[in-house]
């Protein structure tokens, strides 16, 4: 159990840096990844414009089973492309690391916050209820690392069995595709949603003014994420307490 967190990080494509046998696999599956994801982003556009031109051309009953197929075609692409971050630059080497990229970059590109940095900070402030769906997720993730251990290691322990390498290697492959993405998917999500319902409590706990509309959004969360991490050269100027904090307040 002590283990299950050096587990995930090489699950997640955080490979110990050797001379070239790591960094060409890493960037060799970086590439074919970034392929895939090439191309259904050129199909999701596709698809979306294609929908647009039946919704502009007619409303002929007969384009009705046409557009159903192309709204399931493009709910289908939408979802593989949420498992990937929106740049290459970002992208692991595996399915499990592309999956808790993606998760921990959506907060930034929609608040301007950084998962990374945030997230301790918001995690206090949350619920006890609030937090128990996000610690299942996440305790499930462990759980899966640590059975995806014992697994190999049951290889390890039994060499003089024939079936010990084919069935450590079948039970790993069944952990890691079958349960283990599914729950990292899972736990992407509810860290989204957390983000998504309860990032403005980071403001008023710290005594940051909100945003002002949706366009100051990402500028207020690069401030505030600089703030957290204690880099921030410029002063600001506090709103009131934390209980009473306004949604607005002046700022130099």
């Amino acid at each position: 159990e002590r283990l299950a967190p050096n587990v995930r990080s090489l699950l997640e494509g955080d490979w110990p840096v050797l001379p070239r046998f790591t960094r060409g696999l890493r960037n060799t599956a970086r590439q074919r990844f970034q392929k895939r994801v090439r191309y259904w982003r050129i199909s999701y556009d596709d698809s979306v414009g294609k929908l647009h031109e039946l919704d502009l051309a007619s409303r002929d009953p007969k384009n009705s089973l046409r557009k159903l197929q192309l709204t399931d075609l493009i709910s289908a692409l939408y979802l593989k492309l949420q498992r990937f971050p929106d740049h290459f630059d970002q992208f692991a080497p595996t399915r499990l690391g592309n999956i808790l990229r993606a998760a921990d970059a959506r907060p930034s590109r929609k608040y301007g916050l950084d998962a990374t940095v945030c997230w301790p900070v918001l995690w206090l402030l949350l619920t006890s209820e609030e937090r128990a769906d996000v610690s299942k997720a996440r305790s499930s993730l462990d759980f899966h690392a640590v059975a995806w251990c014992w697994s190999l290691l049951f290889l390890v322990w039994t060499p003089w069995a024939w079936w010990a390498a084919p069935a450590s290697l079948i039970v790993c492959a069944a952990i890691y595709y079958g349960s283990m993405l599914s729950t990292a998917q899972l736990y992407g999500q509810l860290l989204d949603a957390s983000f998504d319902l309860y990032h403005d409590r980071l403001y008023k706990a710290l005594r940051f003014p909100l945003p002002d509309t949706s366009m100051t959004e990402t500028v207020s969360g690069h401030q505030l994420t600089r703030f957290i991490r204690g880099d921030l050269s410029r002063d600001v100027r506090y709103v009131g307490s934390p209980d009473d904090a306004p949604d607005q307040a002046e700022q130099p």
